[in-house]
């Protein structure tokens, strides 16, 4: 994930979200979007609105009410190899 240092291959530790009140403005996150897909992006409440919005400039930022995604987790580290 070009902009935070994430590169394929990378172990991220995520904390799971029980309350919606453990999110906070430029969390990155982990999100599932309404098809299902999951990604890592930053989230930031604006109004009625919760903004996904990536840390590279190339991609768009993502807009949805409430109920339209889950954010199931905010990252909190991030490993280089995956431990068996």
């Amino acid at each position: 994930m070009e902009g935070e240092g994430i590169e394929d291959g990378d172990v991220l530790v995520v904390k799971r979200v029980f309350e919606e009140s453990d999110i906070k403005n430029g969390k990155l996150v982990i999100a599932v979007l309404p098809n299902g897909k999951c990604v890592v992006k930053r989230i930031y409440f604006e109004g009625d609105k919760i903004v996904l919005r990536s840390s590279n400039a190339r991609f768009k930022d993502l807009v949805f009410g409430p109920d339209e995604i889950r954010i199931d987790g905010i990252v909190k580290g991030l490993g280089w190899r995956e431990l068996v």
